[in-house]
């Protein structure tokens, strides 16, 4: 019997309590609303939490979803607008008004495409039908984005050509940890068919009539396992076969913080492309500072500079006015990063200050002091939403095509600023201080292009030569009415923060 009562305990034993669920994080509901500036509501606008939650608003402008408490981070985008970046520590049923702001309309840019192979000569920067003042934008991981998604990639080559840009700048080689998750990689030495693709990324830079800067990026960090002066010979084959697409080429970006800061190094590079049939303007790396040493330390056929980022917007730009006014005087340079908006625009201050009109400001401040232009903003470290998507895009290359276009020359304009020092040639005696600033070139027929900006405000100034002169807007580029101004009137101007300052240009009475 002993076997039947066993079976007995065993079928009238307790089945096993079932495991507990796991418990679940708290949840929360967090309702968005999207306006436009005007308030009106804002739809099909993508509202995004942490990458992988994602809603639309409806035709109020409202959407709501249920997430996770804590802290978040999160996006809204919409065709039209710039995007919002933030992070948000969401509680229950939390409320998020966000309010978006209109891009400027795409309007045809004014700058020429280049013609021929672009040039340094002793008096400026000139292709075959003139001078020119060459006017890029910063794609640095376009070329990468190429070799993922071939599609969306020309997508942001026709916004930079009909945007009315030269050309644009872009980095052959991405290695290391930055560039990973998602893989940003681009390597000769691991990249499917590398050489095919930057083949074929050269003519499809060709086919819209654009040229590059072509910069080496993180070249130096593969020294160790790659040729690097072949590299540079195999970009002057491909070079060959499409001639004049690159406007500029480099060594490397920030080398001295990047694998390589020997310059001698940086020359042999340099010279092995040249040797090889390379015929861009050439530069080393730009330095660590806008100091006069290390931009002749890594000069080659021009210097290169990352613009000062500290103080206001007015600093930002007497910075780059200065370096060619007295830095490097009667040289030629290129801003290859320039400061500009954008999350991923490091080291930044008053980044609120890059608007349009800010970042156009910037741009006539390099042009005028002889430095070729990249406009930079934070999709030009790594394109996400789109280079189209943060202030300056549109009104940098507008506001460049204004001025005039052989303004480096030397023998033709003088570069001054409007303090006692240039009494004799400046337009204003009183009103100019430390921080309100007439920056800008005075021609022997009398012709002249400024900037003038400082704090947002009414600022006015005593005439001291009768002129006759228009206003270019910083922010759509457009051209005023022709006005006269005679010697001792008062000229009054005013600008707020979207404008950062006024642009003038005319000719001495």
């Amino acid at each position: 019997m002993s076997w039947l009562s066993s079976l007995m305990r065993q079928l009238l034993k307790k089945p096993p309590a079932p495991a507990p669920e796991p418990s679940q994080p708290p949840r929360a509901t967090i309702a968005v609303h999207v306006r436009d500036l005007s308030g009106a509501p804002v739809v099909g606008a993508t509202f995004r939490l942490n990458e992988d939650i994602r809603t639309t608003t409806n035709a109020d402008g409202y959407a709501a979803l249920e997430t996770f408490k804590g802290e978040v981070f999160y996006a809204v985008e919409q065709e039209g607008y710039h995007a919002v970046h933030s992070s948000l520590q969401l509680e229950q049923n939390s409320q998020l008004p966000i309010w978006l702001e209109a891009l400027l309309p795409a309007l045809p840019g004014k700058c020429r495409q280049l013609r021929g192979q672009l040039r340094s000569v002793g008096d400026g920067y000139a292709d075959d039908q003139g001078p020119v003042l060459p006017v890029f934008c910063h794609a640095g991981d376009l070329f990468s984005l190429f070799t993922r998604d071939r599609d969306r990639a020309k997508a942001e080559l026709l916004k930079v050509r009909n945007a009315g840009y030269h050309g644009l700048r872009v980095w052959t080689v991405l290695t290391g940890a930055y560039w990973e998750g998602p893989d940003r990689h681009v390597r000769p030495t691991t990249t499917y068919d590398y050489w095919g693709q930057w083949i074929a990324f050269v003519a499809a830079v060709r086919d819209l009539g654009l040229t590059l800067v072509v910069s080496q990026g993180d070249l130096w960090q593969l020294r160790d396992v790659l040729n690097v002066e072949e590299f540079a010979r195999k970009l002057a084959s491909v070079e060959a076969l499409y001639p004049g697409t690159y406007a500029f080429f480099d060594a490397g970006n920030e080398t001295w913080q990047n694998g390589m800061s020997d310059e001698r190094e940086l020359q042999k590079f340099i010279t092995a492309y040249k040797n090889a049939g390379g015929k861009a303007i050439c530069t080393l790396t730009s330095p660590q500072d806008e100091e006069p040493e290390g931009l002749r330390r890594y000069q080659a056929d021009v210097w290169d500079k990352h613009g000062f980022r500290g103080g206001r917007l007015w600093d930002k730009r007497r910075h780059a006015f200065s370096v060619g006014y007295e830095g490097m005087p009667k040289t030629l340079g290129i801003e290859s990063e320039p400061p500009g908006p954008g999350a991923l625009v490091s080291v930044m201050e008053y980044k609120d200050e890059m608007t349009d009109g800010g970042c156009a400001l910037v741009a006539a401040a390099n042009v005028l002091a002889r430095a070729a232009f990249v406009y930079f903003n934070g999709d030009g470290v790594r394109i996400q939403r789109g280079l189209d998507t943060e202030p300056g895009f549109f009104s940098v290359p507008k506001v460049v095509a204004e001025l005039p276009q052989n303004a480096m020359d030397p023998a033709v304009w003088t570069l001054h600023h409007s303090g006692d020092t240039w009494h004799r040639l400046r337009l204003f005696d009183a009103g100019v201080t430390h921080e309100v600033r007439v920056d800008g070139v005075q021609s022997t027929a009398g012709d002249f292009a400024y900037t003038i900006d400082g704090p947002p405000g009414t600022h006015a100034f005593r005439v001291a030569r009768p002129f006759r002169a228009q206003m270019i807007n910083t922010v759509s580029g457009a051209v005023s009415d022709t006005f006269t101004c005679a010697q001792g009137s008062t000229f009054t101007c005013q600008w707020g923060k979207p404008d950062g300052g006024m642009l003038i240009r005319g000719v001495l009475l």
